[in-house]
């Protein structure tokens, strides 16, 4: 066999490579895995934003060693230990709280540091050394350049123990994931944006949005929702803020792969790195296609119980003692932010409740105590189970194709016939998402409406009669809230135009109103 002889230059040039990958390829440090829950398939899936620091900043009360850093650039973790010198006497064992007053990252060339979020986590103490993680996070990029990390002025309860101040530098090379969304109403119209990252959900509304707002603890915060391709929902957390501003942290870094969108305020943002959804998806009604098919392979069929979701407030149905004793008993089958749906057996009172843990679903049959404890805080006992807790892996159930909205000319000609002809269309954000005007050659003279629930009903409603001879007045329909508005002239050329108006109500369960109003007006001579 000929030997083939490599020149000993190119030898070492290979050899520098295959080090340079190697050590291109930093492995998240074990205390940050372990505080953040992230196993070795998320950690491969979070190698771009991992970054070995190891910079440390020696002084003479303390030392800072920066050990690691995990994100993007925007918002990072980083791991550091703290030596604190013999001098300095820390409290022994229980015996009080003691920690650093300053901890703050910047740029070198920023003058103020109290920018963004901070969040800091005591992980451990070994002798005089105690090691943090912190995390940092702003709206916009860190700036170009060193990012300076200040640690100190360490106090334990109100003692000080040092004044000093460590400051440790160094160039940021973290290339997390950030993504990025329009929120959009059912016109079109940019209303905020959202950014995704595995570590944070935040989103903002333009001045004069209606975002929804759900009432948690007696304070009316905008909801938050992570849904995969199948609708299912998560709930991203508690969110924070205030004004058009809102986020929230998540307590372990998402797989961004098991999300195809998100829902913000009531507006769904396909965003994520899960199978892409389609532009006009219709999210609710492909989550509860997909429940309804985990139920049929449970054996129960799902037109025979009344569905119902974490998104409604049924307050008609559950007192918050139930409530919360609905969540004490599914705690143990409920993982972070997964939310439960209901199927109601209203002839038996029995709750057919379905979760999604993990690689599995569980089905819990409930029925409420006919013996509720007499304490109403005591939520323990407000439900018992009528049947053992079911499973079915996830991986046997058939995923539902997504389900689409159909547009305002498909659901006229669906809802009315083909011989409907469109006029004009609105959009809203309330419960009518949008109004259509339409001529019917089998209902002459009359204003005819076809109005597009929240629960995405198609509704036709008509005003007037064969003698009202209405023509519709272009460019006047308008939808506020629950109430559409239009105006019609009394006929071809008049001068008298008819302002026409319809609110939408549900007095009751299953029951829907519509109140109509009127005002006649006459044209200026102008616009006659």
């Amino acid at each position: 066999m000929k030997r083939i002889l490599l020149p000993l230059s190119l030898l070492l040039l290979l050899a520098l490579a295959a080090g340079c990958s190697a050590q291109g390829e930093a492995q998240l440090d074990p205390t940050m895995a372990q505080q953040l829950q992230i196993d070795e398939t998320m950690a491969a899936t979070l190698a771009p934003g991992i970054q070995d620091v190891d910079v440390t900043d020696r002084g003479t009360d303390l030392t800072i060693h920066v050990r690691q850093t995990l994100g993007n650039d925007r918002e990072l973790y980083v791991l550091y230990d703290v030596t604190l010198a013999g001098t300095v006497a820390l409290p022994a064992g229980e015996e009080g709280w003691f920690g650093p007053q300053t901890v703050t990252l910047q740029g070198v060339e920023e003058s103020t540091a109290s920018r963004g979020s901070v969040q800091s986590v005591f992980l451990d103490k070994e002798g005089q050394t105690i090691t943090y993680l912190s995390y940092f996070s702003r709206d916009t990029a860190w700036p170009a350049g060193d990012l300076r990390l200040s640690v100190g002025d360490f106090v334990s309860d109100d003692t000080s123990l040092t004044q000093e101040v460590a400051e440790a530098t160094w160039t940021p090379t973290n290339q997390g994931t950030i993504l990025e969304g329009e929120i959009q109403t059912p016109a079109g119209e940019t209303v905020g944006s959202v950014t995704l990252t595995p570590f944070s959900l935040s989103y903002t509304f333009t001045q004069g949005a209606q975002p929804k707002m759900e009432e948690i603890g007696g304070t009316a915060l905008p909801s938050g929702y992570l849904l995969d391709s199948q609708g299912m929902a998560r709930r991203a957390g508690s969110a924070s803020g205030g004004g058009g501003n809102w986020g929230t942290t998540f307590r372990t870094p998402l797989d961004l792969t098991t999300v195809s969108a998100v829902e913000v305020a009531g507006y769904v943002v396909p965003l994520g790195q899960g199978t892409a959804v389609p532009e006009n998806w219709d999210a609710q009604a492909t989550e509860q296609a997909a429940w309804d098919r985990v139920l049929f392979y449970f054996g129960l069929d799902p037109a025979e119980y009344t569905y119902f979701t974490y998104r409604e407030d049924r307050w008609d149905l559950f007192t918050m003692e139930e409530v919360l004793g609905l969540l004490w008993t599914l705690q143990e089958g409920m993982a972070e932010g997964s939310q439960p749906v209901f199927y109601r057996d209203d002839g038996a009172d029995l709750w057919y409740t379905l979760l999604r843990q993990g690689e599995s679903y569980q089905l819990y049959t409930l029925q409420r105590n006919p013996n509720p404890p007499a304490d109403p805080e005591n939520v323990t006992q407000r439900w018992l189970q009528a049947q053992p807790m079911r499973t079915l892996p996830a991986a046997e159930i058939p995923a539902v194709e997504p389900m689409t909205y159909p547009t305002p000319e498909e659901a006229l000609a669906q809802a009315v016939g083909p011989a409907a002809q469109p006029l004009d269309v609105a959009y809203g954000t309330g419960p009518i998402q949008w109004a259509l005007v339409y001529t019917n050659p089998e209902e002459p003279g009359r204003a005819c409406f076809l109005l597009q629930t929240g629960e995405g009903e198609h509704r036709p409603v008509t005003m007037g009669d064969e003698e009202s001879g209405f023509v519709y007045l272009p460019d006047s329909l308008a939808v506020e809230g629950d109430t559409v508005t239009a105006s019609f002239r009394e006929g071809e050329g008049s001068d008298q135009v008819h302002d026409l108006s319809l609110q939408f109500t549900r007095p009751a369960e299953g029951e829907v109103r519509f109140t109509a109003g009127e005002t006649l007006r006459t044209l200026p001579e102008e616009e006659a």
